[in-house]
């Protein structure tokens, strides 16, 4: 084949010419300013998907605390102490619901952007994802008493907080949300002093309510409607109180 039928010109115009170490570099800078124009979207299209899969989660878990209420008389798992033997909420919705568990946990207590923990001796860390409300059995922190569905929307804020101001606001009773304890270093299976709920998404957090919604709130937001005080704030490493 000749040049004419390769479509050249010149014989000259048939070579290649490699790169200067300039034009090498300019193209990098290139590529390195598309990159950094990129990464943020990206970040930000991350976030989102881990957002609507944690959603997602907490409505499958939301479907399984409704039939657990209604295989037992209207009430709820308890929430469980390993200290006394109780089992934590999340085993028994995970054994009642036939959840699979493995090393890594059931994939619907676990929010995708809290991180990666495993099962570990006694501590069940990839249960304690998504924190459990420790007021529903009228009570803090009343780990063997079953809250009743009846009586949820009913009880009363008190100085602990995690319940709304006004009885009867079912939209607004979170029964499940995101959760951090500041110890541990770790999410947690309910709030507590050394656990509270955690906004990882992009300043919300994702929470499961009594009404059956899943919604996604800004801590005051949450102050202000369900009565929840104390937040995660992830860049002092510390409790936030409103």
């Amino acid at each position: 084949m000749n040049n004419k039928e390769r479509g050249c010109v010149t014989m000259q115009a048939c070579y290649f010419y490699g790169f200067s170490l300039i034009e090498l570099l300019i193209v990098i800078a290139i590529i390195a300013i598309i990159v950094s124009m990129l990464l943020p979207a990206l970040n930000k299209a991350r976030s989102y998907a881990y957002s609507a899969t944690c959603i997602n989660n907490l409505k499958n878990l939301g479907i399984c605390f409704i039939s657990y209420s209604d295989n037992y008389d209207g009430y709820y798992p308890r929430l469980g102490d390993p200290g006394t033997g109780v089992p934590r909420w999340s085993d028994t919705i995970r054994k009642d619901a036939g959840l699979q568990e493995n090393k890594t946990g059931s994939a619907i207590m676990r929010c995708p952007a809290a991180g990666d923990f495993s099962l570990t001796s006694n501590w069940y860390y990839f249960s304690y994802v998504y924190g459990y409300n420790p007021v529903l059995a009228n009570g803090w922190w009343s780990a063997s008493k079953y809250p009743n569905v009846k009586n949820i929307s009913n009880l009363s804020c008190t100085s602990n907080g995690y319940l709304p101001s006004n009885k009867g606001m079912t939209s607004d009773i979170m029964i499940l949300s995101d959760s951090w304890n500041l110890n541990d270093k770790k999410p947690y299976y309910r709030f507590s002093g050394e656990a509270s709920v955690n906004p990882l998404h992009n300043g919300k957090a994702n929470s499961l309510f009594f009404d059956g919604h899943v919604g996604s709130r800004f801590p005051l937001e949450l102050k202000l409607k369900s009565g929840i005080k104390t937040f995660y704030n992830s860049s002092s490493n510390s409790f936030l109180t409103l």
